[in-house]
Order: structure tokens, then sequence, then C-alpha cells
């Protein structure tokens, strides 16, 4: 009776999310290590930006139930970015969409490369030209010294 008790009072604890979080400080000095902090137009700013409405700076499982899912800290989608072998998919950058899922930053840094390169931004980030487009962006590197 007492293991039910206490299987049942386990059930009520929340469960830890999955979610990994990225240090934003990091991401900054990734950008700026492969020189993206003035690619094209983007500025640090505008990534950090992006960043920050699109994944919160965390790497987490996308929600299943839906086709088109996101995945990365960069919210990439796995109809045109990404394979994630579930649905059909453009895959320009030519990746698993699990890749995006750990804490190497550095191929989602290619990606968002491309989608700059192809000139994707707003089908890609509509946050970005939300949130972060012709605004002062200075708070989103405060405390960061890339």
């Amino acid at each position: 009776m007492r293991v039910l008790a206490v299987v049942a009072l386990l059930s009520l604890v929340p469960v830890a999310s999955e979610a990994a979080e990225v240090n934003p400080c990091v991401v900054a000095k990734e950008i700026k290590l492969w020189r993206m902090d003035r690619y094209i137009f983007f500025t640090l700013a505008d990534w950090m930006c992006t960043v920050h409405h699109v994944s919160g700076f965390k790497i987490q499982p996308p929600p299943s139930g839906t086709a088109e899912k996101t995945y990365g800290i960069f919210g990439f989608s796995n109809k045109y970015w990404c394979s994630d072998g579930t649905e059909p998919s453009s895959n320009y950058c030519n990746i698993s969409c699990q890749k995006f899922l750990d804490d190497n930053i550095e191929d989602d840094i290619l990606c968002a490369r491309k989608v700059l390169s192809m000139n994707k931004i707003v089908e890609t980030w509509p946050l970005w030209v939300e949130k972060c487009r012709g605004k002062d962006l200075s708070s989103y590197l405060k405390g960061c010294d890339p």
C-alpha cells in the first residue's frame, strides 16, 4: 500500500523539462567567431534578438502532433531547412534536424547563414520582423563581451 502511495505522490511532481539552455554570451561569441555579426545586414544584436524570441536560447525537441516542426535555437523548420525523416523537406541546409538539438551550435549558425544567403528571413524568422527589425537592440547584448 505504501508503494502505491509513493507512486501516486511522485506522479504529482512535475517532470524536469527536456530543454537545455545555451548561454546567450556563448551564442554571441560563436556568432562572432563565425563572422556572422555583420553577415549581409544582420548585426550581432539582430541575431541575439532573433534567438531570444524564437527559442529563448533553449534547445528542446519540438512538440509532437504537428507536421511542421522547428528545431534548435534558430527554430529551423523540418519543411525547409532540415530533414527529420518524417515529412518531405527541401532540406536546404542538408542536415538532420536532430543535429540542431545538441549544444554544438556551429551547424545551427551555418544553417542561419544559408537562410540569409537565400534571402528567406521573413519566412524563417517572422519574429525578427515583428520584434527586432528597426528597433534598438542594445539590451540583447548587455552582460556579454563577445
